[in-house]
């Protein structure tokens, strides 16, 4: 199998980003209570609610001009807010020179960047461009890349690939090492997602962890996350 078992226990060399502070952050997800939902089945309708700009216009003669150019404002806030997180396609290549310009030093606050470091010969990086791929066309929002790692970075070690980095604002958030974290052979696109959800970088319909059963069964057999047994330390 292509997963390093020995990963675990290997000491990641420095790299370029790693004077880059990390930082972890989650974006909790609000739930309206039963209450709320009440009040909200019982208040008024508002009529200009869900119209569109065009129909605004419509209305004019028979609406406060007032109203109604606060609500154009409104819908025309929203759609820029629609275009704004639709404006990254698919999963674009950098090369080294781009790195600093495109990743580490973007300075876009609100960007959220996915790298990936790859081989075309490391059989688990091409399960992660697949994630990468249609990951990049359910969020648009978020910004995904890919260089090779020996591109990145001289003699950048194929046992420490693939590498994914999370970057918001020019920051790194978070990164791994191999697959090792993220299930080895059962990683999918939505273990990705999940991760990343946690992070606050996109939002997700996936209602629990893809991993959560698989590690209470790794943890009760006795085995590391990578499926090897665990020894006992000897004295």
């Amino acid at each position: 199998m292509w997963v390093d078992r020995g990963q675990k226990k290997k000491k990641v060399a420095p790299t370029d980003w790693d004077d880059i502070q990390r930082r972890y952050g989650n974006r909790p997800q609000l739930e309206s209570s039963s209450e709320d939902e009440a009040a909200h089945e019982h208040a008024p309708q508002d009529p200009l609610a869900g119209k569109t700009v065009e129909e605004l216009d419509e209305l004019e003669d028979d609406e406060d001009e007032a109203v109604l150019r606060r609500y154009r404002e409104e819908r025309m806030r929203e759609w820029r807010e629609r275009q704004a997180r639709r404006r990254f396609e698919g999963v674009r290549e950098i090369k080294r020179h781009q790195f600093v310009r495109e990743v580490s030093s973007n300075p876009d606050a609100d960007r959220w960047i996915v790298l990936l470091l790859y081989a075309d010969h490391v059989e688990a990086c091409q399960l992660v461009l697949r994630a990468f791929l249609s990951l990049a066309e359910q969020h648009q929002e978020v910004e995904f890349l890919k260089i090779e790692g020996r591109e990145c970075m001289d003699e950048y070690p194929d046992e420490y690939l693939p590498t994914i980095f999370v970057y918001h604002g020019g920051k790194q958030r978070r990164q791994w090492i191999t697959l090792s974290e993220l299930g080895a052979s059962r990683f999918t696109a939505n273990v990705l997602e999940w991760q990343l959800a946690e992070l606050g970088a996109l939002s997700t319909s996936l209602d629990v962890d893809p991993l959560e059963r698989y590690r209470r069964v790794v943890f009760a057999a006795g085995m590391d996350f990578t499926g090897e047994e665990q020894g006992e330390d000897d004295d």
